[in-house]
């Protein structure tokens, strides 16, 4: 089981890490980096 890890995103757009490729990104980056990526709503999300 890889790290488990919180990506917060706060913002309101382009260019400051909330625009939805710029978080897309991030998430594909921390799971080719081992860390285990799950979502609000996906099974298995405890919050």
């Amino acid at each position: 089981m890889g790290k488990r890890v919180a990506l917060v995103l706060a913002g309101c757009g382009v260019f400051d890490g909330s625009e939805i490729h710029e978080a897309s990104a991030a998430l594909v980056h921390l799971s080719r980096g081992g860390a285990e990526v799950t979502l609000p709503g996906q099974r298995g999300w405890t919050g």
